[in-house]
């Protein structure tokens, strides 16, 4: 008997500890963690019966029908899971990974956006990040990605594909449109706690009226969730650049970088910072500004307020060091700072309406690399 009223006082106070926990979701991992899946279940629904647009509550509740055998209940769940909520980092992610991608055998995503846009220095060129002149112009700009992923075994092996599509068409300084897509495809595998994604990569630049490159590559990627909140991203590429003019081979590259970063999660918002090393080396050694290294620092995240608008933000400083051509002896060190802020709002399921304005400031002891850009932007995007 003393044993029995032991187990039942023992119940109740847990019980009680867990409804201490700041909101629903979090009494819901604390019933997990005691394996009260019953009650975890009645938390989890409660947070989504107060708000439905609560995406941890919404993937919490999908883990833990998969776990409990409710598959059907967990795919019906995520129809729900808005996508123009997520980064490309989250979509690759272990904790999405876990929660939808494992529901059915095949998953399928679209991303379409439209831009309007204006930028008071479109001639910043993307190649050796210089401007000689500030051209401003009018853009209407549009991207599509896309992405196929197929669950080879309930072992966790996974083939993936990934297409993205861009198009900036300028009106007035039309030389400087451009056009660019990027194929991704390869193979990886999801463990408890981490995922391994292998593809390779083509992709080309069609830019100032010509085909100006084409590069391919390999770049491994690794994700590790340390705890409910955070996920650890690792990834490295190598690559060769191909220039396809003539004139333009001696500018022909291999790309190598290795970039960290950490992800921290919490309902809709979400905030990352990383950090990115590449080096690039020509197999010409004339030509200027060919070889160099780089480091990127780069922070950012999304805060929603209320369900009313979601505010993103994030800033990117990089600093480029080039090794220097003895015969024409120039020395060049580049630090750029990029600021990008958006104000998002959902109009429909699957469409969203956003503004951004992005300024970017390049500091150099090479006068070309000197300048500062600002953008401004109004579009749609619509998710699938």
């Amino acid at each position: 008997m003393k044993t029995l009223l032991f187990l039942l006082s023992a119940t109740f106070l847990l019980n009680a500890q867990c409804l201490q926990e700041p909101n629903e979701v979090a009494v819901g991992s604390c019933y997990e963690l005691e394996g009260e899946s019953n009650l975890a279940q009645a938390a989890y629904e409660r947070a989504l019966f107060e708000d439905e647009n609560n995406l941890q509550a919404r993937l919490k509740l999908a883990e833990l029908y998969q776990s409990m055998g409710m598959e059907q209940q967990a795919s019906e769940l995520l129809e729900g899971v808005n996508d123009s909520q997520l980064t490309p980092e989250q979509r690759t992610s272990l904790s999405t990974l876990r929660a939808s991608d494992k529901v059915s055998k095949t998953q399928f995503r679209a991303r379409v956006s439209v831009d309007l846009g204006y930028d008071n220095n479109i001639n910043v060129n993307p190649i050796d990040n210089t401007s000689s002149k500030a051209l401003s112009t009018p853009f209407i700009r549009t991207r599509a990605d896309l992405s196929y992923l197929h669950t080879l075994n309930d072992d966790g092996w996974f083939a993936r594909g990934d297409l993205s599509f861009y198009k900036q068409v300028n009106t007035s300084e039309r030389n400087y449109d451009s056009t660019y897509f990027r194929l991704y495809g390869g193979g990886g595998f999801q463990g408890e706690d981490f995922a391994i994604y292998i593809p390779l990569f083509y992709e080309r630049l069609n830019y100032l009226d010509r085909d100006l490159f084409e590069q391919k590559g390999i770049n491994p990627d690794y994700n590790w969730q340390f705890n409910k909140s955070f996920i650890l991203n690792i990834n490295g590429s190598y690559s060769a650049r191909r220039y396809i003019q003539v004139i333009e081979r001696q500018r022909d590259d291999n790309i190598i970088s290795l970039e960290s970063g950490v992800i921290w999660l919490q309902a809709k918002d979400f905030a990352y910072a990383k950090l990115r090393y590449e080096s690039y080396s020509a197999t010409n050694k004339v030509t200027q500004f060919v070889n160099k290294s780089v480091i990127y620092l780069r922070f950012g995240g999304l805060y929603s307020i209320e369900n009313i608008v979601d505010l993103r933000a994030e800033y990117q400083y990089f600093k480029a060091n080039y090794e220097n051509v003895p015969a024409r002896n120039i020395q060049r060190n580049d630090d750029n700072h990029n600021l990008a802020l958006s104000v998002e709002r959902d109009l429909i399921k699957h469409l969203r309406a956003h503004a951004q304005f992005r300024y970017i400031d390049s500091k150099s002891n090479y006068n070309p690399a000197k300048f500062n850009k600002q953008e401004f932007l109004v579009g749609l995007v619509y998710n699938y």
